[in-house]
């Protein structure tokens, strides 16, 4: 199913006023628990295991289901801002390779 932008009523569309596409919703992360997630990634050796903790990290972005605090922002800023549609496409590839 094609993500499509909201139709918005003439006087919004003119104005340049009109809804974003869902495809385009951005996701705020916890910029330092994301950095520490991606480099546990990196030492893992077993393909099957870092597989499994990119599928977890995929479900916590799509169904803000999170147990490891990356969707909890703090409070000093430190975030980190991205489309939502391109990160799970990056990890999409990442679960589809078969060597590393």
């Amino acid at each position: 199913m094609k993500a499509e932008s909201i139709k918005a009523p003439p006087l919004l569309k003119n104005l340049g006023l009109e809804a974003p596409s869902l495809s385009r919703v951005s996701i705020i992360l916890n910029k330092a628990k994301f950095i520490e997630i991606l480099e546990k990634g990196i030492t893992l050796d077993n393909l099957n295991l870092l597989k499994n903790k990119v599928t977890d990290l995929k479900n916590v972005i799509r169904f803000y289901k999170d147990k490891e605090g990356i969707l909890n922002i703090d409070f000093n800023g430190d975030t980190v801002s991205l489309r939502k549609d391109v990160l799970i496409s990056e990890l999409d590839q990442i679960l589809e390779a078969r060597t590393f």
